[in-house]
């Protein structure tokens, strides 16, 4: 992920939540990115606790191109309705402007 998009995710986030508009998608993905994010340190903290690896997740290509096509249409129409819901709230405040249009 750019540094670019990074801010704009946390800022997206900072904005829904100051504007009290619920986006668990967005929110979501802002805290898994970061809890993910540095990858020697959690390597190293499983190292020191003697943690067993996790196991390797494969499913056969067929089951892989179902499983990847569900979940993406399942995905698009809920980040979808976030976005409208974002753009319903934020239009409604003096100084907003849709520069789409």
């Amino acid at each position: 992920m750019t540094t670019t998009r990074r801010v704009l995710v946390y800022w997206s986030v900072m904005e829904l939540a100051k504007r009290h508009i619920s986006t668990p998608t967005i929110a979501a993905a802002q805290f898994l990115r970061v809890a993910s994010g540095n990858r020697p340190q959690r390597l190293k903290v499983a190292k020191k606790l003697s943690l067993a690896k996790p196991p390797k997740f494969r499913l056969e290509d067929e089951d892989e191109g179902n499983y990847l096509r569900y979940k993406t249409g399942e995905k698009l129409p809920i980040r979808f309705m976030e976005a409208e819901n974002f753009e319903a709230h934020g239009s409604d405040r003096p100084g907003y402007s849709d520069s789409s249009v």
